[in-house]
């Protein structure tokens, strides 16, 4: 069972200690904002939160109608849309270089964070098979704009009444569909020496593990990655 007090008292302190400048916290409770942020995003009448299969997506798509009504928001403006508990190694300035792809292409709609390679990887959005790659949910940049132009997104064989829900599973397989469907793009590639590590949750069990994965982190995070150990990491996201 969740500890609710635990929870609560751990998302005021990142908001004490200034990690985060602002929390979206869907309850449920609001069932107008419910309906009209499915409405919006995804052209339903539906009071529902998370799709079919348990993932949440009303807080995030709130998260980003927030983002896009900061006074601070301009037009082309990317969200680097990351888990909390994701692990980058910074060599250079990747925020500069993810940014220069959307510049480029204006079908671009989400770039994936590299993750550990030997580089050489060019930009694409095809993978071996031909195949569209699909949004990189753990750690992406989002050109928010023109995700929003896409609105209202159009749910891929939901099987369940909309009444009920609206999409069977993690929308990111809708914002999938969707990219697709308007001839856009999520696309892949190196950069730079810069990437992402996503920690399985068994590392993140005991306090144990969790004080190894600091160790890890830090270790990662400095670029001493220059052992056997590093080279097995090589092409692996986990």
């Amino acid at each position: 069972s969740v500890d609710m007090h635990a929870y609560t008292t751990a998302l005021d302190k990142i908001i004490e200690e200034r990690l985060v400048d602002k929390l979206v916290i869907v309850d449920g409770k609001d069932s107008a904002q419910l309906f009209q942020v499915n409405n919006r995003w995804l052209g339903k009448s539906s009071a529902s939160s998370h799709s079919l299969t348990g993932q949440q997506y009303a807080s995030t798509m709130i998260g980003f109608d927030m983002i896009r009504n900061h006074p601070c928001f301009e037009p082309n403006d990317l969200v680097l849309q990351m888990d909390s508990d994701i692990i980058i190694k910074c060599n250079c300035d990747i925020i500069r270089q993810c940014a220069s792809i959307f510049e480029r292409d204006p079908s671009v709609v989400t770039f994936a964070f590299p993750i550990p390679s030997k580089g050489g990887v060019a930009l694409q959005h095809l993978d071996k098979a031909g195949k569209p790659f699909r949004f990189e949910i753990r750690c992406s940049f989002l050109h928010l704009d023109r995700l929003v132009a896409m609105l209202p997104l159009r749910a891929h064989d939901v099987k369940v009444p909309s009444e009920n829900y609206c999409i069977d599973n993690g929308w990111w397989h809708t914002l999938d569909y969707n990219i697709q469907l308007n001839g856009m793009k999520s696309c892949r590639g190196d950069l730079c020496t810069s990437c992402f590590l996503h920690p399985p949750n068994e590392f993140k069990m005991s306090t144990t593990e969790r004080i190894n994965l600091l160790i890890v982190s830090d270790v990662i995070s400095q670029a001493i990655a220059t052992s056997l150990l590093w080279e097995k990491q090589l092409g692996c996201v986990n």
